[in-house]
């Protein structure tokens, strides 16, 4: 069987994009989000990846919006299983391990699990 020289390029893009495919979708579906909140002041949040999220409520107790009109958001920068997870929210970039709590601006945010790629928060706002 002969391969045109018009094929075999197409053939090597297709093979190609499909490689970068096996690659990024993976590392695109790691990024996992959920936040439910049962009363106006706690939420149960779960962090699976370094994207950004907008936090389900706002970090102030006056329900004001900071940074220039756009909502607080939150995001796992690296967490070691059994070991810290460092987090960046409220303009700060807080370190906690399981068990221990930090606070930014009215709200208080327990590190209830710290995994590999990932974090469970409990928070409280006062």
């Amino acid at each position: 069987m002969t391969i045109s020289t018009r094929t075999a390029p197409r053939r090597r893009r297709a093979g190609l994009a499909l490689v970068a495919a096996l690659f990024v979708l993976p590392l695109a579906a790691c990024d996992q989000w959920s936040a439910t909140c049962e009363t106006d002041s706690s939420c149960h949040i779960e962090i699976t990846g370094t994207k950004f999220y907008e936090m389900p409520r706002p970090l102030d107790s006056g329900e004001g919006i900071e940074n220039n009109g756009t909502p607080d958001r939150i995001r796992l920068l690296e967490a070691t299983e059994g070991g810290t997870a460092t987090i960046q929210v409220g303009g700060g970039e807080p370190v906690c391990a399981q068990g221990e709590s930090f606070t930014v601006a009215d709200t208080t945010f327990t590190c209830t699990e710290v995994g590999d790629t990932s974090i469970v928060l409990d928070t409280v706002r006062s």
